[in-house]
């Protein structure tokens, strides 16, 4: 394939196949940012077409996430306090608006509250914890 002149980066990807009797399902993954940046579905025509090496076969191609293509994934957790002690069914928005209010700047909140160690006490006060993520220039890119 030919890309225009200094347009070529390589990354450390990979990609899954899926194929089952309504076709071949191809999703291409970039394994530093974390990220399924395109995912092709192909019927089973197409695929036969393909195979056989014709070119410039018309598909559905969703893609998704591009800027974050080429960037490497930051993970932390970030714990925080409850602003009140709250009911049992109001926990998870609670923490969401709070795990927004206390998150970093240039850090995303997971708004996932279901494990077993998001809501905790300390020193008698209820806090959470939930996951943030970031996407950074990679420096091997």
């Amino acid at each position: 394939m030919k890309f225009p002149k200094g347009t070529r980066k390589t990354l450390k990807g990979a990609v899954n196949v899926l194929a089952n009797e309504r076709g071949v399902e191809i999703d291409v993954y970039d394994k530093g940012s974390g990220n399924t940046f395109v995912q092709l579905v192909l019927t089973p025509e197409q695929f036969c077409r393909a195979l056989s090496r014709e070119t410039h076969i018309e598909c559905d191609v969703e893609v998704a996430g591009l800027e974050l293509v080429g960037l490497r994934q930051e993970i932390d957790r970030l714990e925080f306090p409850l602003p009140s002690r709250p009911q049992y069914d109001q926990k998870s928005e609670m923490a969401a608006q709070a795990a927004q209010q206390h998150c970093p700047e240039g850090w995303t909140p997971d708004l996932y509250f279901g494990s077993q160690d998001s809501f905790f006490e300390r020193d008698g006060e209820p806090w959470a914890r939930c996951v943030i993520r970031r996407w950074v220039e990679a420096e091997d890119a």
